[in-house]
């Protein structure tokens, strides 16, 4: 018989069915849309879609299993268990979808590989006299970022031209603000690379500013003619030095434009998507061009889902370009294969936009010969990621392999933890726990442990924190502590310690405790010691000695590695984080954000002190209590 739970609000509606032959009958799938995932043997999710009837998508996947996709037949042979969700309409299933996608990354959906977080923007600061830099992270909402864009060398040249063009601030607040104590501008402003406002008033400055900005979203011919109109003006008031400035100005714009021209109108402004594959993988191109002139393109890698059909996986492109804060979409996108659900997305981004949003394929002229320019780009990236892929694959193959055979295990160890403990002489001591899928890091289940031993309270040797973090690593396998989002409890295949016999004999204990108490089923446990670079089993007598030219050894030397590098970055952290203490962490009741509110709007603690009651008592938090402990604090500060 079925568990069947149920829960049900207002606006949505969700079911799970659990048992031995857990596929649901049809008659207890709703017809409404909704979104469906299905889940494995430990809960974790390995595929979501969408669907205008639950109903009738779901009862595909429950027919005979040889009539499916063979991708499909294993999904459905893996899954355990499906859940859905209930939505209002497909619009909304298509972005809880979306979300679901990039929350659980089911291993059956498109993957995205080498996506935005390599590749560099252009960013402008909101601040008076604006900061223009380039950054890979788009980490502080006051700034207007452009781009991606995917070549790094030319941006960077691209952006000395604009410097020099447009005279812009491109120094940190920090070194703005000495130049600007001490009157003195930096090289940049001597030679004229920057119009320094740091030293002198420059009420161009935001004009300039504005006509970097119009550049950049492509307003190209705009920006040009108003630089022509002002060195034509200058000629003709014989101010020859200032024309010629702006003559050398418009060259050089001249220059960015020469590598960004297409055979388009000036008004036109599109993005062209185009992908080439086969039935498990895909590259992907895409150039994005406003008014008639290319100013960003973008290639990458995505692994196909369970035998999506080109459609849904066009489908699942535009919505990871276009779901995303900050994006910049145009009123038309062309597109190589039209997606499935194009009526949805269309009405879906003109929602974003406001206007009216088109997608397209089959277009003729000028504009085909794009998409086909983008499918030629699209498939030289795919055969140029499998050709690298390919030596690095066999080489993680045989090292899982070599792995194997030297610990004697009964399969390759797919999921390896790594763990390393970090201390400063006793105090701030961190565990960490570094996680590598099918030999390769996998940051976002990266964990970290503050161990109670930084408090005083008992830990004070590498063997006893190994045997604290293991066993609260293990307790998690226990149990998901009521988190939809489970990857932490993710069983591994092999747990590594960076130490000698000592830490592995500790973490074999925290094993066999942790199996007693919560019914833990063992994992094989090693650890690697640094001065021969030993391989230790917990009851060995003698270490494992691995050939130095070892794949498997080298596979080892990266986890202990990665897993020193990261406990000792976050032991810094929490050590300058004590010593960086201000007097207002002394007060009961102010935390961070109370303290933040008060300095922001007094500045210094000079001004906080000569602030009334009555004001401090109208902001959000601030009672009589942290008022009168404020007092004491600050005025036992001032008489130091």
């Amino acid at each position: 018989m079925c568990y069947n739970v149920s829960t049900e609000t207002e606006t949505s509606s969700s079911a799970v069915l659990l048992c031995p032959k857990w596929r649901p009958e049809t008659s207890e799938i709703p017809t409404n849309p909704g979104v469906y995932k299905f889940k494995d043997e430990f809960e974790r999710v390995i595929y979501v879609g969408k669907a205008k009837s639950l109903r009738k998508r779901l009862v595909n996947y429950f027919q005979n299993t040889s009539a499916l996709h063979p991708r499909t037949q294993k999904m459905v042979e893996t899954a355990r268990s499906v859940e859905w969700t209930i939505v209002a309409n497909e619009i909304e299933a298509l972005i809880l979808e979306f979300q679901w996608i990039k929350k659980f990354e089911p291993r059956y959906n498109v993957i995205f590989r080498n996506d935005d977080k390599s590749y560099p923007y252009l960013a402008i600061s909101n601040e008076k006299f604006n900061r223009v830099y380039i950054t890979r992270e788009k980490r502080n909402s006051n700034s207007k970022y452009y781009g991606p864009y995917p070549k790094t060398w030319a941006i960077r040249s691209t952006y000395e031209i604009l410097q020099q063009v447009f005279q812009f601030r491109s120094c940190k607040w920090s070194i703005f603000k000495q130049a600007s104590d001490d009157n003195r501008a930096c090289l940049l402003g001597h030679i004229e690379k920057c119009l320094a406002p740091c030293i002198k008033n420059v009420p161009e400055y935001s004009e300039k500013i504005k006509q970097l900005k119009s550049f950049l979203k492509g307003n190209f011919e705009e920006v040009v003619d108003n630089l022509r109109n002002q060195m034509n003006t200058a000629a003709d008031s014989l101010n020859f030095e200032l024309a010629a400035s702006l003559r050398d100005q418009i060259t050089g714009i001249e220059i960015v434009l020469d590598n960004n021209t297409v055979e388009l109108d000036r008004t036109t402004s599109l993005d062209v998507i185009a992908m080439h594959g086969d039935e498990l993988e895909a590259g992907v191109h895409a150039f994005f061009i406003r008014h008639g002139k290319v100013v960003g393109e973008k290639a990458w890698i995505i692994s196909r889902g369970a035998s999506l059909a080109d459609g849904e996986v066009m489908s699942s492109i535009i919505k990871e370009l276009y779901l995303v804060p900050s994006a910049q979409i145009p009123p038309e996108i062309l597109v190589s294969d039209l997606p499935d659900d194009v009526e949805i997305l269309q009405k879906m981004l003109s929602g974003i936009r406001t206007t009216n949003v088109h997608l397209h394929a089959g277009i003729r002229g000028k504009k085909r010969n794009l998409v086909e320019k983008a499918q030629v780009n699209a498939k030289e990236a795919l055969e140029l990621a499998q050709k690298r892929r390919t030596t690095d694959l066999n080489s993680r193959s045989r090292a899982l392999e070599e792995i194997q055979t030297a610990l004697g295990l009964s399969t390759a160890p797919l999921r390896m933890e790594c763990y390393d403990i970090s201390h400063t002489q006793g105090e701030f001591q961190t565990g960490a726990m570094v996680v590598f899928e099918d030999a390769l890091p996998k940051k976002n289940s990266y964990r970290l442990f503050n161990l109670r031993g930084a408090k005083g309270d008992g830990v004070n040797d590498d063997t006893a924190a190994v045997y604290e973090v293991i066993m609260r690593r293990l307790a998690r396998l226990s149990s998901n502590h009521g988190e939809e989002d489970n990857k932490f409890s993710y069983k591994p295949g092999l747990i590594i310690i960076d130490g000698g016999k000592p830490q592995v004999q500790a973490a074999k204990r925290a094993m066999d405790d942790a199996s007693a108490q919560y019914g833990v089923d063992k994992i094989p446990i090693c650890s690697i010691a640094k001065r021969l670079e030993e391989i230790w089993l917990p009851d060995a007598e003698y270490p494992i000695i691995l050939a130095r030219n070892s794949l498997g050894l080298y596979l080892f030397q990266q986890l202990r590695d990665e897993a020193h590098r990261f406990s000792i970055v976050s032991m810094r952290k929490r050590r300058a984080k004590k010593y960086t203490r201000s007097i207002l962490d002394d007060i009961h009741g102010l935390g961070p954000k109370r303290q933040k509110m008060l300095l922001n709007k007094y500045k210094s603690l000079k001004k906080l002190a000569s602030a009334s009651d009555k004001e401090l008592l109208s902001m959000n938090g601030i009672t009589p209590e942290i008022v009168q402990e404020l007092r004491a604090v600050l005025a036992y500060k001032t008489t130091e």
